[in-house]
């Protein structure tokens, strides 16, 4: 195999992570929205656990990165609020998608690469499920969710193609570590790509539901 695989291979050879990450996934929110939608559990109960909390601060207790990120996501709320009370629509957009997209595919990595953030991974989803459904929704939410799903999914994607083809070159097939990695680059960099296109589309979306333009 040489450095230019097709990158149709490389899609063939990250299917499984993939599938199985999707699978992952739906049961995990699935399972939460019936939770939800049943009553089974209570949404206050969560929000007081330790689990919760833990998930939820767990991008601040990163050495170096979360006071840095702390700072940063402070300044963006600013900046977002700015250009909703000016009705700049352009602003608060590319506000939006930078956080919740470029910033957020970031840290979407590093806990990705540090694994244990990655193990929480079911459980964030069930709880997302879960508000979800104790949430009075229209299309414009579910819309949106679709949007931040796609987004956050293909970076998830991407990066443990990244990781799994180096750590494990012979079981995906590739002659040598190096040829692994450069691929990983490649398929991650298309991931990232299709990632960007989502969180855009989200970010439109949006600014729209918070200027409250009308969805025709």
């Amino acid at each position: 195999m040489s450095v230019g695989t097709p990158l149709l291979d490389l899609f063939r050879r990250a299917r499984w992570i993939v599938l199985i990450l999707l699978a992952v996934y739906l049961a995990s929110f699935g399972a939460g929205f019936a939770a939800g939608r049943l009553k089974l559990v209570e949404t206050g109960r969560v929000r007081s656990s330790a689990v919760f909390d833990f998930n939820r601060g767990l991008d601040y207790r990163v050495p170096l990165l979360g006071p840095i990120l702390k700072s940063y996501r402070t300044g963006g709320r600013q900046a977002l609020m700015r250009g909703l009370s000016r009705g700049r629509a352009v602003s608060t957009m590319f506000t939006i998608f930078l956080n919740n997209g470029l910033v957020a595919d970031g840290i979407q990595i590093v806990r990705t690469i540090l694994v244990i953030p990655l193990a929480l991974y079911p459980y964030g989803r069930f709880v997302q499920g879960l508000f979800f459904a104790q949430t009075r929704s229209g299309y414009q939410a579910w819309m949106i969710w679709l949007t931040d799903f796609g987004g956050f999914f293909m970076t998830l994607c991407g990066t443990l193609a990244l990781l799994f083809w180096t750590a494990f070159f012979r079981r995906f097939r590739f002659p040598s570590r190096g040829r692994a990695f450069v691929s990983g680059l490649k398929i991650f960099g298309v991931f990232f790509g299709i990632s960007a296109v989502f969180f855009f589309i989200g970010a439109y979306l949006e600014m729209m539901n918070l200027l409250g333009v009308a969805w025709h």
